[in-house]
């Protein structure tokens, strides 16, 4: 009796070590095979009127994602990341082709850890038959046509945006245009995670551009546009 009691003891420890072992070895494989998730985003739009829609997220002719606009107002965006987006990552450059939407692109000081990073951005959202638009924006309407605030656009706006990087990288950069009679002047200090990262575009000065990250001011909410 003694001897089948050791008998099903061992036995019984033999299959919670094997358990174990195939568990870590499973866990382990997936860390090491990860791609960066989807980053989810949610939010109300005050004073809502109007019915419930998707939302799509695009740059450009690629989808990034999709959301639901409800007829209350509350917002569910998911933002897509790894293979699926690949396609749409373009490295930094001044050409149709490149990304362009950080400020002093090809002037000597424009800093970059990685040349070969490659980005995709996400300035608004869009929805209903209409085409509107839905943004993190400190304006409550007229904010389509400033979908790429550049130093040369002039406006006086403080907007979220979302860049998608291939890798973790720095950009760092400042410089001076001359617009006109007014000198116009751009900084750029980010720290980008691989993922989406959630950028503050401020040019609430329209001579003075500032592209960081950190805390959402509290001056943005959500606002639509309605009509593209």
């Amino acid at each position: 009796m003694k001897i089948l009691q050791s008998v099903f003891a061992s036995f019984g420890l033999m299959v919670m070590i094997l358990l174990l072992t195939g568990c870590s070895d499973s866990v382990d494989g997936d860390d090491d095979s990860q791609s960066p998730g989807e980053l989810e985003l949610t939010g109300t739009v005050e004073n809502y009127d109007g019915n419930s829609y998707d939302l799509w997220a695009s740059y450009g002719f690629d989808d990034l994602g999709r959301g639901e606009i409800s007829d209350d107002g509350s917002i569910e965006i998911a933002l897509w990341s790894g293979d699926v987006i690949d396609d749409a990552l373009v490295p930094i450059g001044d050409t149709l082709d490149d990304f362009r939407l950080f400020p002093c692109i090809g002037e000597e000081n424009f800093m970059t850890t990685d040349p070969d990073a490659r980005f995709v951005s996400v300035a608004h959202f869009v929805f209903g038959p209409e085409g509107n638009a839905l943004a993190l924006t400190d304006q409550t309407e007229g904010f389509v046509d400033r979908t790429f605030p550049r130093i040369q656009s002039g406006s006086d706006e403080t907007r979220i945006k979302w860049v998608y990087a291939d890798r973790a990288v720095q950009i760092e950069a400042e410089c001076e245009r001359q617009r006109g009679n007014v000198l116009d002047q751009s900084m750029v200090d980010l720290d980008l995670a691989e993922g989406w990262n959630e950028i503050i575009y401020d040019h609430r000065d329209r001579s003075d551009l500032k592209v960081t990250q950190g805390t959402r001011p509290n001056r943005v909410n959500w606002y639509t546009d309605w009509g593209l």
